[in-house]
């Protein structure tokens, strides 16, 4: 059995409860993207995969790697896989180490945890078939953003995001995970993050929100859907609760079905009930949960003062 197989046997592969995916497709599409690399440790029925991340690293300030993908079948496999990874992490001088599992997943996240990752954060995704969707009208205050809003757009992310895993992690600087968002919103509308942004503007044509869209090339291939991601989505405090959102998410089914997708994908925290609602009243349905962990290597500490408080951050 390859590296591989015991990593997709022993996980639950992305895209299996979407609408109209097959199990088999999804553990396929899995399979085919998952990266050979000299960072893969192996048990006997189980594996997995370790990658550093420059993004989150340069903006975080510390050295960040995520456990890209992992699996097991059993207990004593999945204890010794969570081992192996941690071991490999360190050999690659990674400081925050992080992962996410399927909700339902008991075997990987009780080995985790006993290995000292702790959870950070709870994702629901939400899915919905472009099968029969009538497109909306068009709106003059909903437009695709020019490479001249990436600014705007990265100051609304800077400050509108406040419940995810980077600021759910008390460990990490608050102001270093608002300079991690505003950076992600300005490199998805210059082409980098994403494949196109949704922007509500005001009267004067300054954006107030987005919503960001990416496809997923290669899915309808594999799964026999091509299935396209709502990002983040976000407005600002001015312009919250007036119904931007809505309205931005509808522009954005409206360019995912002219993109050619048949599924739309978007994750919110199991906790963001506004979120949910949304998605709810644009015609998504909950497909799946996971669980974002992590686990802090190294051995010094040191403090990161912020205006109102201090964040010990593991070096």
């Amino acid at each position: 059995m390859s590296w591989k197989e015991r990593i997709i046997n022993g996980s639950s592969p992305r895209f299996r409860n979407h609408p109209g995916v097959a199990a088999e497709a999804a553990k396929r599409f899995a399979e085919k993207n998952l990266t050979a690399t000299d960072h893969v440790v192996a048990g006997s029925t189980g594996g997995a995969v370790v990658v550093k991340l420059a993004f989150d690293t340069e903006h975080l300030g510390v050295a960040c790697g995520r456990i890209g993908a992992i699996g097991a079948t059993n207990d004593l496999d999945a204890l010794n896989v969570s081992q192996l990874a941690l071991e490999l992490a360190q050999k690659l001088e990674i400081a925050h180490l992080s992962v996410r599992c399927d909700g339902t997943d008991e075997l990987l996240i009780n080995a985790l945890q006993a290995c000292g990752f702790e959870q950070v954060d709870a994702i629901l995704t939400f899915t919905r078939s472009l099968h029969n969707y009538e497109p909306v009208d068009s709106e003059d205050q909903i437009r695709l953003a020019r490479f001249e809003d990436a600014e705007a757009v990265g100051e609304i992310a800077r400050t509108a995001f406040k419940v995810d895993r980077f600021h759910a992690d008390p460990m990490i600087d608050p102001k270093r995970a608002d300079e991690l968002h505003y950076q992600w919103g300005k490199n998805s509308v210059l082409g980098i993050a994403a494949d196109a942004v949704i922007v509500a503007v005001d009267d004067h044509d300054q954006p107030i929100g987005f919503v960001t869209c990416k496809l997923n090339h290669g899915t309808f291939e594999t799964l026999g859907r091509f299935i396209g991601t709502i990002v983040l989505v976000a407005t600002s405090d001015a312009a919250r609760g007036n119904g931007f959102g809505r309205r931005m998410t509808a522009q954005a089914l409206n360019w995912f079905l002219q993109s050619g997708c048949d599924i739309v994908e978007v994750g919110t925290q199991a906790t963001n009930k506004p979120a949910a609602g949304l998605y709810e009243a644009s015609g998504f349905q909950v497909s799946d949960h996971s669980v974002s962990l992590r686990k802090w290597l190294g051995t010094a500490t040191s403090v990161v003062e912020t205006e109102t408080e201090s964040a010990k951050i593991l070096l």
